[in-house]
């Protein structure tokens, strides 16, 4: 039982990954991920992330805190949260940081870098 942060890959309209990771290992799904969107192994990648973070089962007290969307064609991650706290922040902060498309949280458009960062999410 534990947070959760579910990702959806849309590689093609047709194709698509979904898993869920526990919200502890949000920054090393990031660090694996992110900067592999745009490899043309990205389908490999995903799979390694899925089999080294991906939870066998999701339990019934599971709560998912963070939702991410990634959408290769538009280049572009949608992240929608359920539940505002200080390890999300910082998870929010890593993906921002790491991802090479434009990141929205909840539907605004975050910008890369820059001191101001932080307080836009």
């Amino acid at each position: 039982m534990g947070d959760c942060i579910n990702v959806t890959t849309v590689l093609t309209p047709t194709r698509l990954s979904t898993f869920c990771a526990e919200l502890s290992n949000a920054a090393q799904v990031f660090e694996e991920l992110l900067p592999n969107l745009l490899s043309e192994y990205v389908d490999e990648f995903i799979l390694d992330v899925v089999s080294k973070y991906g939870k066998q089962t999701v339990m019934p007290g599971d709560i998912t805190v963070m939702n991410i969307t990634i959408l290769l064609t538009k280049r572009v991650v949608d992240v929608d949260l359920t539940r505002p706290s200080a390890e999300l922040d910082s998870a929010l902060l890593r993906l921002v940081a790491l991802s090479p498309f434009k990141v929205y949280v909840m539907g605004r458009e975050v910008p890369k870098g820059g001191p101001d960062q932080a307080s836009s999410l």
